[in-house]
């Protein structure tokens, strides 16, 4: 099943919708990491947990080539990201989710960014 962390500017009602469908959900701020920069640092958290990070971060894909360049030459993986475009109303955020959650498993998303 999938699980995810999500990034501070994602919406509550998104964490208590997936959490009401018992999926696994994290909040950067639940895991001591409020305001961490070191992306690289959030996506290795979010690895050791199991979790995609779910972010609507622009530096963040900025940086994913970068890491993901650094990380291929050392064997280093990450979870995944799910990035959101564009803004979205809470409910529409967490149906999207709950629908990559049911189509696939953890390991469909390892390395993987994906755009929603």
């Amino acid at each position: 099943m999938m699980k995810f962390v999500l990034d501070e500017n994602v919406d509550q009602r998104v964490i208590r919708a997936l959490a009401d469908r018992n999926l696994e959900v994290h909040r950067l701020e639940d895991l001591g990491m409020k305001g961490e920069k070191d992306d690289a640092l959030v996506l290795l958290k979010a690895k050791d947990l199991g979790c995609v990070l779910v972010t609507q971060d622009d530096d963040l894909i900025a940086i994913n080539r970068q890491i993901n360049e650094r990380w291929l030459i050392d064997g280093t993986t990450h979870a995944g990201i799910i990035f959101v475009t564009s803004p979205r109303s809470p409910g529409e955020l967490a149906r999207q989710l709950i629908e990559i959650a049911e189509k696939y498993q953890p390991e469909d998303f390892l390395n993987r960014l994906e755009y929603i």
